[in-house]
């Protein structure tokens, strides 16, 4: 998978750690949160590639680096179970979700624009914690907040059934303003 998207600060990601860990005992979840290598707020996926896409990364680099966009705060206040293409009755997404009208939605914006994508779902910036077959409303968190500074290009290997998930490799960092 090729895809751009913000990460977390270390020290911010290590606190969404620790909040999907108090959640999952909260809601009795039978899967453990992601660590925080693992944690993401998806912009634009480029596809899923069985070898690395050299030509397609490159591309993404180019056009990654035509985007002009600023800094913008982050706060994800709520936590629930998302319904999203992922969603199947035994591997729900247990998710972080930003409020409307977040500067994630500008960023994608733009990022879809250079790519002349348009969506056809609506963008709903969210981290996802883990996977499980339990359903949970939407309910408050306290707030986890951070400046967003950076968007990146990520190059996740496909996860083999057999195998532990393989960490991402981040390929390419552009600064916002």
């Amino acid at each position: 998978m090729l895809f751009l998207a913000v990460r977390p600060p270390d020290e911010i990601a290590r606190r969404i750690v620790q909040a999907g860990i108090e959640l999952c005992r909260q809601h009795r979840f039978a899967n453990a949160p992601f660590g925080a290598q693992w944690l993401h707020i998806s912009l634009l996926n480029f596809g899923d590639y069985a070898e690395f896409p050299r030509g397609h990364a490159r591309l993404a680099r180019i056009l990654a680096s035509t985007i002009v966009a600023p800094r913008f705060n982050a706060t994800f206040d709520r936590a629930m179970t998302f319904g999203g293409r992922s969603a199947t009755a035994n591997k729900r997404p247990f998710v972080l979700v930003a409020p409307e009208g977040h500067g994630f939605s500008q960023l994608q914006h733009r990022l879809a624009a250079a790519v002349d994508v348009r969506r056809r779902v609506p963008f709903t910036p969210h981290i996802t914690l883990l996977y499980d077959r339990s359903t949970v409303q939407a309910t408050s968190i306290e707030p986890i907040s951070w400046t967003v500074d950076e968007f990146v290009l990520i190059h996740a290997q496909v996860k083999q059934p057999t195998q532990p998930k393989p960490p991402y490799s981040i390929i390419g960092r552009w600064g916002l303003l």
